[in-house]
């Protein structure tokens, strides 16, 4: 992924689900999507997900079908404040734990210590 890190400030990465207020469960994206991000500004609400940073690079990432290269490229390219938005239960085998923790935590171009919020459906 090539991209100009003061152009991903501050960034997101998320991983996990949450339950509704109605009791399903969800990813902690779609949280994110529908009722965090560009919402009530400031951070992490303003932060850029690596959905958005692949559009705009101009490829479409329903035809990406590693995201894990992707999403270790995304940690280690980064800037600056770095949030980390984790459902109430996160995958032991996700991206997240398997490659872009570590990745964040090598990136000495990222803010420490990074910033950990839990996603909820509020």
């Amino acid at each position: 992924m090539k991209a100009n890190p003061n152009k991903l400030n501050p960034s997101c990465f998320y991983s996990g689900f949450t339950k509704t207020d109605d009791g399903h469960i969800v990813q902690a994206q779609e949280v994110l999507t529908t009722k965090w991000i560009g919402q009530r500004g400031g951070a992490p609400r303003n932060c850029q997900l690596i959905g958005y940073v692949v559009e705009a690079s101009g490829a479409n990432p329903d035809d990406i079908q590693d995201w894990s290269t992707v999403s270790k490229a995304f940690a280690e390219t980064v800037a600056g404040p770095a949030y980390v938005l984790l459902g109430r239960v996160v995958n032991a085998n996700s991206i997240w734990l398997r490659y872009e923790r570590s990745a964040l935590q090598q990136n000495t171009a990222v803010t420490k210590p990074l910033q950990f919020w839990e996603i909820d459906n509020r």
